[in-house]
Formats: structure tokens, C-alpha cells, sequence
């Protein structure tokens, strides 16, 4: 099975842990692909910290971490500088993620497609030949 589509997500959908949950695991099952940018992660910790302030510090710290190693080849680096200005300055970074999520990996006809840790649904799209020709 492959997934369906790009997905961003923010910090508002991460925070919940059954939101969460049900995200991070129906990426586990490929039915669709997460984009991420950075600082929402960065936001993720900083709320999590701030509003359960009651919760062990680690283990929210920890929980954070585990999202990061998930959505590690899911993460973009993004400042949203490509964002038209119309789109909120707060969510700019998540607009551009997303943008930057929905391009294809990177390859030409022929070459041989990344694989991932954690077997990305985006990668697994192309593996009918073995190489990047459906792109």
C-alpha cells in the first residue's frame, strides 16, 4: 500500500497526545506522509513543557524526542521566506514545509530510490522497479 497524500502538521496536532497518536501511527501504516518543519517540533516541547508543568519535564522531553526520530527524514528546514505574504507570519514555516513535502524526492530516471529508515511510504511509491522512473 502506498499513502495518499502529504500531510503538514503543526504543533496544534501534535500537542494532543491521541491526536498524535493517531497521526504518527497511520504514517507508521503509510496512509499518508508527514511534513514537519522544525520549529514546529521546537513548539511542540515548548508547549508541552509550558501547559503540564505537573508531567516530568524528561518525559516530555523524551516524548518529543521519539516524534523527532519518527519524523526524522519528515522534517524540513524551512523559513517560509518562498511563502506568499498573504499566509499568517506565524505559520509560514508550516505552509513551507508543506510546500516542500509535496516535491517528489530527489533523482533522475534510472537512478536507484533512497530508502529510508523506517521504510517512508514516499519511498515506497517507486519501488515497483526498483528505480526512480515513475517520478
Amino acid at each position: 500500500m502506498t499513502a495518499v497524500g502529504v500531510a503538514a502538521l503543526d504543533a496544534n496536532v501534535l500537542v494532543p497526545i491521541v491526536a498524535c497518536d493517531f497521526l504518527l501511527t497511520a504514517f507508521d501504516h503509510a496512509l499518508y506522509d508527514p511534513v514537519a518543519s522544525a520549529a514546529v517540533l521546537d513548539e511542540v516541547e515548548r508547549t508541552l513543557l509550558e501547559d503540564f508543568p505537573h508531567i516530568d519535564p524528561e518525559g516530555l522531553r523524551r516524548r518529543v524526542g521519539y516524534m523527532r526520530t519518527a519524523l526524522v527524514d519528515h522534517t524540513i528546514e524551512t523559513t517560509g521566506a518562498d511563502v506568499p505574504d498573504s499566509v499568517n507570519p506565524k505559520d509560514r514555516h508550516i505552509v513551507g514545509a508543506a510546500l516542500a513535502g509535496a516535491v517528489p524526492p530527489p533523482g533522475k530516471p534510472g537512478d536507484p530510490c533512497p530508502r529510508r529508515a523506517g521504510a517512508s511510504a514516499r519511498d515506497a511509491r517507486y519501488r515497483g522497479t526498483g528505480t526512480c522512473a515513475e517520478r
